[in-house]
């Protein structure tokens, strides 16, 4: 088994509501009904419930638990996550759980079965509901259950978790978690790793700690803005004003955190007016505007 699939934000991307799952596919539908017919007051929301079973389904087409297995991966994590550990809430869930693992073929059937199992021990009554009432038998596509990691911005940014989960910051475990997203999300999982590795590392030099040698060779230390900014200010003249707006896009890309003052200086850099004298001809002469001083100087035709 893989170590990185017991993360949850590794493998599975939460939907947000109800309706991420319904237009889907038609089988989220006789789900939604026979969880209204079973639920009780002491269930969990119909989305947070749709959430674990498709998560806890995926899982086990990764790991194909066994049954001696199941207790510890599976009810153990649900119960600490499910509103005042509902026993209704556990059964229900396993119950939909199966509905999607058998809706996954035969790939799915060393899975399928321990959920079979478990969800006629727990609960007979909605073993023999799901059978009979057509919920597996539902024409309908696979619903995909690939795996896909939560979306960047919403990943925690605890050093300790992401310590634990880079295995001490070793380089081939940072290599590995970051293929995992889709390519274009990659980039975004980079720099968040890096903010976080370079949190992680003067914290480290705080307590004393050492660092892995197969740390990333990332800055020690992040430059404040304030050294970009005054960089630019004073050596980039208005001649160079399309590369200051290049840099002002990475400056508002890289830092999400300024203050209102940094936030104005940035968002003035490459507007620096082009200085010297500019003729403006008037009815009654030319006006030569020193834009430098900015005081029109007449003199006649």
């Amino acid at each position: 088994m893989n170590a990185l699939y017991q993360y949850r934000p590794l493998i599975y991307r939460e939907r947000p509501t109800l309706k991420a799952f319904l237009e889907e596919n038609p089988l989220w539908e006789e789900l939604r009904n026979f969880y209204l017919k079973n639920s009780s007051s002491r269930c969990a929301p119909i989305v947070k419930m749709f959430n674990e079973a498709r998560y806890w389904a995926t899982k086990a087409l990764l790991e194909k638990p066994g049954q001696s297995t199941f207790d510890y991966y599976y009810r153990g994590g649900m119960k600490s996550r499910f509103l005042n550990n509902s026993s209704d809430s556990e059964i229900i869930c396993i119950a939909i759980a199966y509905a999607l693992l058998r809706n996954q073929g035969s790939e799915a059937r060393a899975a399928r079965e321990v959920f079979s199992s478990v969800l006629l021990s727990a609960s007979n009554r909605l073993y023999i509901e799901l059978s009979y009432s057509g919920i597996l038998n539902v024409d309908a596509p696979r619903i995909d259950l690939r795996p896909m990691p939560e979306s960047p911005h919403k990943i925690t940014r605890d050093v300790d978790w992401w310590e634990d989960v880079t295995e001490g910051w070793n380089k081939k475990k940072m290599e590995e978690i970051i293929d995992l997203w889709p390519f274009w999300e990659r980039n975004a999982i980079k720099k968040l790793l890096q903010e976080v590795w370079m949190g992680n590392e003067e914290g480290g030099e705080k307590r004393g700690e050492e660092v892995s040698a197969d740390a990333p060779s990332s800055p020690r230390k992040a430059l404040p803005i304030t050294a970009f900014l005054d960089y630019v200010e004073k050596h980039f003249p208005a001649d160079r004003n399309a590369d200051a707006r290049v840099v002002k896009e990475l400056l508002l890309a890289l830092y999400t955190d300024m203050s209102r003052e940094e936030r104005e200086r940035v968002n003035c850099l490459g507007t620096k007016p082009l200085y010297g004298p500019t003729t403006v001809h008037t009815g009654g002469g030319a006006a030569i505007i020193n834009s430098e001083l900015k005081e029109p100087k007449f003199h006649s035709n």
